[in-house]
């Protein structure tokens, strides 16, 4: 055994030395990490600028290109080519006074599709147009950058062809000249296919030419082939990593030096107090008293070191306990677990079971005596049993508490095989024999075949909103967006589960105005409904839309969200006014066809008027001179032309009925019925007819057509009649809520087939010598009732009579 050495002098040979290793670790570890620290920033610092820089370039090279674009659709330049007015000199004006959104802009040339010079703003040195000519017929827009000149060109459309096109040139180094990148320090350079077309490194930077430069390049967003390229040199970099190591080789000396210096001054401190805590300790060992604790004093180390071995004589006094303290512990412990509700399961440190309580017999269906000394896997199923073994010794080697977790698929193995879904959790225990597992089993299939319902009954609810066409979507009162159906979704462009969750303003450009306006229903506590606006879609698409907002309470009655029904009505909203176009121009339509058969008619019988006139003329004074069949003859042009003119009167008659401009008005059906047997009074006296009338309803019509509607019923009543004369009666009764007023007669009857047929214009079911008309009696009355929203109808039987039924809007 090597010769003991004192305190100071162990602390000068093994301290110092270890000292001397682990400050030079220090200095070299924390210039390497510096130095790589320093990396990182200035690599940081040089790749946002390149971002930044790549990215406002791509903007302002796209700023020009659009410039380019809305000249190319400029109304004058489009009309002016369209017209073939390109040449005139308000052309050369326009182009002269040009102005372009850079002070880099040197020049714009227009030219037509064949390449030949239109317009330039430098008429003399214009754009040279094969450089963009056959690109820009091609539909394509051109950017062309190159160490000079930054050239855009873009073709223009006339009547839907490319009819012409611009270019506009920039000078490059004036234009990136415009940025101002460069600093004292850095370095920007612009590529084109890994090329510089442009350098900022100026005389002030000639002297650090061969100096190491850090660079870093960006390509420009949408311009792939060009990239900006940021640098700055390693010496400026890295200047302050020289400082910092000058300061810390000064530090680590001063170190030294403090250090040797305590180091003597704290052996001697140290030495008092730790002699004075060996002698006791001495003392301790040979009166072997456990009870006895050393004086605590000196520095606060030795204070620690002192109450450190006070601790641990404590400890050695208490770890002797009876037997009968740990059976009677044990003895709480199997009380303890009789008592809780849950199931409990003791093993040994092996896995086997030594206790279990009452409600682990009832949740399994085993005895105590069945399963105490088994292995817990006997609850487990076959497939399982391997897998746990080995997590169970995973476990024994770090115990620790773990707590109950929502595992769906955990479950155990009732004793006649079914299956029993549970949440356990583990904690160790020391027992008599050594060191334990208790788990706490739990029986969750009530819970679990209720959030089965639930989740069914959250599928259903799902399937029903998925029902719904119209958009649904429910908000809180943060404006986060918890439920939408699949209208919603495809309407937001993403799924469900991307959707719920998330903030309405990641999905709705005028979020806010929404979310004012949720905040007013929900402190209203009324739903909004009907509200027709436009609104912005997801995509930018302005739709139109009826929207119903709903709020959402709690069991407090405090709302605390809205359901918001949208539904997209821009068709119908772009089909009624569709057909409200198509109704108005219908409308002129009829006009103008009332129009034209009303002058035909009034035109056509001139000429009838004169052929009538001319025959009778005939008829009368050369009567004498024709024969029989002359006179048969002339007597056919005289009837054909007046049925001719009836014919006419009553298409002009049928035709005034769209153009009558008669507003409706409260009508009174017995003095209507009354003027139509005034009109038909000869009629009636000649076939002796029969005619009794109750009394009748007002109704909202026009006076002259219901004067009409009736004596056109009467009138056939009096012409189809049978061999006896004509009876007639005119009733009236309430249905539905209307009245329907009938005329009924004695008449010769018609076949169920032409109910329908007789209705029509110039439907006739008897020839003209057997009753006279044009057959659009009957077409005038249906006209007529229609433009009353009624309804005509008939009912009858061959040899009978018939009845017409004519319903009435009831006023309200």
């Amino acid at each position: 055994m090597s010769e003991p050495h004192s305190l100071l002098r162990t602390i000068l040979y093994r301290i110092i030395p270890a000292t001397l290793i682990a400050l030079s670790a220090v200095w070299l570890v924390t210039q390497y990490h510096l130095q790589k620290t320093i990396r990182n920033e200035v690599d940081q610092r040089i790749t946002e600028k390149a971002q930044l820089t790549s990215t406002l370039l791509s903007d302002r090279i796209k700023l020009l290109r659009s410039s380019v674009d809305v000249l190319a659709k400029n109304d004058f330049i489009v009309n002016s080519i369209a017209d073939g007015r390109q040449h005139d000199q308000p052309m050369n004006e326009f182009f002269g006074s040009l102005r372009m959104p850079s002070a880099s802009f040197r020049r714009a040339t227009l030219v037509d599709r064949d390449g030949k010079l239109v317009a330039s703003t430098q008429a003399e040195l214009p754009v040279e147009p094969e450089r963009f000519i056959e690109t820009t017929m091609r539909s394509k827009a051109l950017v062309d950058i190159g160490s000079d000149r930054i050239l855009i060109a873009s073709p223009i459309r006339a009547n839907e062809t490319i009819a012409a096109a611009i270019a506009v040139e920039y000078e490059t180094e004036s234009f990136l000249d415009e940025f101002q990148v460069t600093k004292a320090s850095g370095r920007f350079r612009f590529l084109r296919h890994d090329s510089v077309i442009y350098d900022s490194l100026s005389d002030h930077f000639e002297s650090m030419e061969t100096d190491q430069w850090i660079a870093i390049k960006d390509p420009l967003p949408g311009f792939p082939h060009l990239a900006a390229e940021l640098s700055e040199s390693e010496k400026i970099a890295f200047s302050s990593l020289r400082s910092a190591n000058v300061f810390l080789g000064g530090g680590i000396i001063a170190s030294l030096l403090a250090l040797f210096l305590a180091i003597l001054s704290a052996a001697r401190i140290a030495t008092q107090p730790l002699n004075q805590l060996i002698n006791e300790v001495s003392e301790i060992r040979e009166e072997e008293d456990l009870t006895r604790r050393v004086k605590s004093g000196g520095s606060l180390e030795f204070h620690q070191l002192s109450e450190s071995f006070n601790e641990m004589l404590r400890s050695l006094s208490e770890t002797t306990v009876s037997n009968a303290e740990l059976q009677e512990s044990e003895s709480r412990l199997r009380t303890f677990i009789e008592s809780v509700p849950n199931g409990i399961i003791v093993t040994d440190a092996s896995g086997h079971i030594t206790l279990v309580n009452a409600p682990i017999e009832n949740m399994f269906g085993y005895s105590r005596a069945e399963v105490i000394g088994q292995t817990v896997e006997m609850f487990m199923p076959n497939a399982l049993r391997d897998q746990h073994r080995v997590d169970r010794q995973n476990y024994a080697k770090a115990p620790h508490h773990r707590a109950m977790a929502d595992q769906k698929s955990l479950f155990g193995i009732h004793k006649t095989g079914k299956k029993v879904p549970l949440e356990i959790g583990l904690s160790p225990v020391v027992l008599a024999d050594g060191p334990g597992v208790l788990a706490c089993v739990v029986d969750v299939t009530e819970r679990s075949i209720q959030e089965s319902q639930n989740e069914k009954m959250r599928r259903e609810t799902q399937l029903i909103l998925d029902s719904i066409p119209a958009m649904v979507i429910y908000k809180d009162d943060q404006n986060r967006i918890l439920r939408v159906n699949q209208a919603a979704s495809e309407m937001m462009g993403a799924p469900p589960q991307e959707i719920e969750g998330r903030h309405a303003s990641d999905f709705f450009v005028e979020h806010e105005k929404y979310f004012l306006d949720d905040q007013a229903v929900m402190k209203l506590g009324k739903p909004r409904l009907s509200i027709v606006e436009e609104i912005v879609m997801p995509s930018g698409e302005v739709r139109w839309a009826n929207r119903d907002k709903i709020p959402v309470f709690n069991d407090h009655g405090e709302a605390i969200g809205v359901i918001a029904v949208v539904d997209d009505i821009t068709d119908l909203k772009q089909a009624k006014e569709s057909l409200e176009a198509s109704n108005e121009e219908l409308k002129r339509s009829n006009e103008e066809l009332a129009q034209f058969a009303y002058v035909a008619s009034h035109d056509l019988q001139e000429p009838l008027r004169k052929v009538t006139s001319y025959c009778t003329l005939i008829q009368e004074d050369y009567k004498d001179i024709l024969d029989d069949n002359g006179r048969t003859y002339l007597n056919y042009v005289v009837d054909g032309a007046g049925r001719m003119r009836t014919l006419i009167q009553d298409l002009l008659s049928y035709s005034k009925l769209d153009s009558a401009r008669d507003e409706n008005e409260s009508v009174d059906l017995n003095k209507t019925v009354n003027l139509a047997l005034e009109n038909l009074a000869e009629s009636v006296s000649e076939s002796e007819a029969q005619i009794t009338m109750d009394s009748l309803p007002m109704v909202i019509a026009n006076e002259r057509q219901c004067i009409q509607l009736f004596q056109n019923l009467i009138g056939n009543s009096l012409k189809y009649r049978s061999a006896s004369a004509p009876v007639i009666h005119i009733a009236a009764e309430e249905r539905s809520g209307n009245w329907v007023v009938s005329v009924a007669d004695n008449g010769i009857g018609i076949e169920p087939q032409y109910f329908d047929q007789i209705f029509g214009v110039f439907k006739r079911l008897h020839s003209m010598d057997a009753y006279a008309g044009t057959g659009i009696g009957l077409a005038i009355c249906k006209r007529i009732v229609e433009r009353l929203n009624g309804r005509i109808w008939v009912e009858s039987t061959p040899g009978n009579g018939s009845t017409f039924f004519v319903e009435f809007p009831k006023p309200s």
